[in-house]
């Protein structure tokens, strides 16, 4: 073996350099200048959370700072200049820095009146849900892949699908351009198309000339109005406690390929430092410690089997194993979790699972004549046989593809979304829509509110027939190219509810029909149900309609059921009046009245509940909120069989509501100006709910 010979001479004067070091007083932990940014963002650690922006020298661009700074405390809308004491910290949990600072001095705080007033996308993660692709169609980010965007002080970052990029912007109003866009240079195979996607998505960003904020909506588009980029708020899911499913990892050999069919590779972290999971063989357990956005995992230990099936899977898992110790770096993108090593190399991707979430199977062959056809929609018929015809069909266009997602036209805006179909019923929720402002007389949301409802559909021929509960009726549709109309159908009486499995409650409301009142002094609408005045008489297995012994019924017979009964009366200021009584079922129901009733589910509830509990509710679109609500402890609300006198006022942004006389709730909102009027009832966790009505009044303010 070859030996190394350091002179004695050299060696003496190391000694003598260390030993004077050694001698050298110790002044302290060393100091440094900070700059902080006058506002605290959503920043994704070992779980969401929110960082500091720090920057060591004017010049530099800000860098979010994940821990607290001992004895600092941050006032947002100030920039300052802060001299703190760094520190290192041995052996630090998982998840926990190595660096620990303290404030030593506030060397100056200065007003930032800018960022007081800044854009209201700023200082959030967005991930894009649609965007205009190269041959000009608003479509879905491929399934699979994540983009995401963080703008803050003129800098806009995010990663594309593939690589992560770069650049500034500037915004004045709702006016928002970009420039100097840049990205790193990876290419991906995986999955296809994802390097178009992300060539159109940052073309895009080069058009932008205006944005849009849309409750946790952001939306961007050219200078001609179109849009050309959609975001939704992003939700960041955390590095620990979270099931990870692995979609892509380096095979050892520069490849970056996809897990093997019909294998499963699992990952989780926990708050212990430990991480657990299936090879797809094996199980296996390791360790690991995170530092901001360092990873560094220790080598896993796992069970012992040997699979032979499907081929290559004991190839995959030591190469799977091989990428997660070379682990040094990690990203997470919305569900997305990505894995780099020292050099840069993206080794590892997964995505969060949840079993809410799981996909589902591939539409199934009985759905093949729904995909592969774009469908026209030519007309819309209610129960009660009013209709309208639709002037454009060509404006009106439904899709649907192989992989369960819908597009859609609805006027001037492209929509898409998701479908399932199980036998005859089907459900579509539409995700994602451009929100352009449609001239007069468009019908684009009401196309997307009646898809929304859809509930079952049957192709006859060149037709296709789709079944909505929102309202009942039935919509047609033509694939061929010469548009012609159907002959007229006949709805069903009694279409069956899309099924939900989110806690929201079941939307199920009942056919719109025209009022026949019986006049008295000052009201416009009378009904003592003795006679058949329009109000629909139908049954399903989630709810039910009745008109019997002078008295209507609604009854409720699922979980979360919103049942509501309107009629087409529609009155801006209005007083609804009715006697109310639960029949059977659960005392924790409401019922009510319903005021404002517009296309979809929007409308306000003013309802009362045998448990003592009342509220004012708002439904928007699929979002339920009870503006105000209480509890009865005076004995006002009878729950002993007796009927309770509802009633609810709408008039102008006031909503009051008064049960037997007394005024129990009062609110102002504006959402609604007017609409239809109505009944409903309405269980929670509870399965039954049956509401007995009589003598329904209503009188226009």
């Amino acid at each position: 073996m070859r030996q190394r010979h350091i002179p004695l001479i050299w060696l003496s004067v190391v000694l003598i350099l260390v030993l004077a070091a050694c001698e050298l007083p110790f002044i302290g932990s060393p100091e440094k200048t900070i700059y902080l940014g006058p506002v605290m963002v959503e920043c994704q650690g070992e779980g969401p959370q929110m960082c500091l922006l720090v920057k060591e020298n004017p010049d530099d661009e800000y860098t979010y700072f994940y821990d607290r700074i001992e004895g600092f405390d941050f006032e947002e809308g100030y920039e300052y200049v802060i001299k703190v004491k760094e520190e290192s910290v041995d052996n630090p949990p998982a998840g926990g820095s190595s660096i620990k600072w303290t404030l030593v001095e506030v060397v100056s705080k200065t007003s930032a009146p800018q960022a007081l007033n800044a854009a209201a996308f700023e200082g959030i993660l967005w991930n894009l849900m649609a965007y205009l692709n190269s041959q000009g169609e608003v479509v879905n980010v491929l399934p699979g892949s994540e983009i995401t965007a963080g703008f803050f002080n003129g800098q806009v970052t995010g990663y594309a699908g593939c690589n992560n990029y770069f650049g500034s912007y500037q915004i004045d109003g709702d006016r928002l351009v970009f420039s100097e866009i840049g990205s790193t240079e990876m290419a991906c195979g995986e999955p296809e198309g994802v390097m178009q996607q992300e060539s159109d998505y940052l073309a895009n960003m080069e058009w932008a000339t205006s944005y849009q904020m849309q409750e946790d909506q952001f939306k961007i588009s050219k200078a001609d109005g179109e849009t050309i980029l959609l975001f939704k708020r992003s939700k960041p899911v955390s590095l620990v406690g979270t099931d990870w499913r692995l979609n892509f990892y380096n095979d050892g050999e520069g490849a970056f390929v996809s897990v093997l069919p019909g294998t499963e590779i699992t990952a989780l972290f926990g708050d212990d430092g430990s991480l657990t999971g299936s090879a797809g063989c094996n199980n296996y357990n390791s360790s690991y410690q995170v530092d901001e956005s360092d990873i560094e995992i220790g080598p896993a230990a796992t069970t012992r089997m040997n699979c032979q099936d499907p081929e290559g899977i004991m190839e995959q898992e030591i190469s799977y194993l091989a990428a997660l110790e070379s682990a040094a770096t990690y990203q997470i993108q919305g569900d997305n979790l990505v894995m780099e090593d020292a050099e840069g190399v993206r080794v590892l991707s997964y995505s969060a699972f949840s079993e809410a979430e799981e996909v589902a199977p591939p539409p199934s062959e009985a759905v093949s004549e729904l995909v592969g056809s774009v469908w026209k929609w030519l007309l819309f018929v209610e129960t009660n046989n009013n209709e309208f015809v639709v002037d454009d069909p060509e404006m009106y266009t439904l899709e649907f593809l192989a992989d369960g997602q819908v597009n859609l036209q609805a006027d001037c805006n492209r929509a898409g979304g998701t479908y399932q179909v199980d036998g005859e019923s089907i459900s579509i929720e539409i995700l994602t829509t451009t929100m352009a402002a449609c001239p007069e007389g468009s019908r684009s949301d009401e196309f997307i509110g009646l898809l929304n409802g859809a509930a079952a559909y049957a192709i006859d021929g060149q037709f296709l027939y789709i079944d909505t509960v929102n309202p009942t009726g039935r919509m047609a549709f033509t694939k061929d190219e010469e548009i012609s109309m159907p002959s007229t159908p006949e709805t069903t009486s009694e279409p069956a509810p899309a099924a939900t499995d989110t806690p929201m409650p079941t939307h199920t409301p009942s056919p719109t029909v025209a009022p026949t009142p019986t006049p008295l002094p000052n009201a416009v609408f009378e009904d003592d149900f003795t006679r058949d005045t329009g109000w629909p008489t139908s049954k399903a297995d989630t709810y039910g309609f009745a008109l019997k012994d002078g008295a209507y019924y609604i009854s409720v017979k699922t979980p979360n059921g919103f049942i509501w009964s309107v009629r087409s009366l529609a009155l801006a200021d209005v007083t609804l009046e009715t006697d109310a009584v639960r029949v059977e079922g659960t005392e924790n129901g409401y019922y009510g009245v319903v005021c404002r009733y517009q296309t979809g589910t929007n409308y306000y509830a003013l309802v009362v509940s045998d448990s003592g509990a009342y509220g004012i509710a708002k439904m928007e679109g699929v979002q339920l909120e009870f503006l105000k609500e209480g509890t009865d402890k005076s004995g006002v609300i009878h729950t002993d069989g007796q009927f309770n006198r509802v009633r609810g006022d709408c008039v102008g942004d006031t909503l009051t509501l008064y049960v037997n006389g007394q005024k129990l709730l009062e609110v102002q909102d504006s959402t609604f100006k007017d609409g239809k009027i109505g009944l409903i009832a309405v269980t929670f966790r509870e399965k039954l709910l049956q509401v007995k009505y009589d003598n329904f009044v209503v009188y226009e303010r």
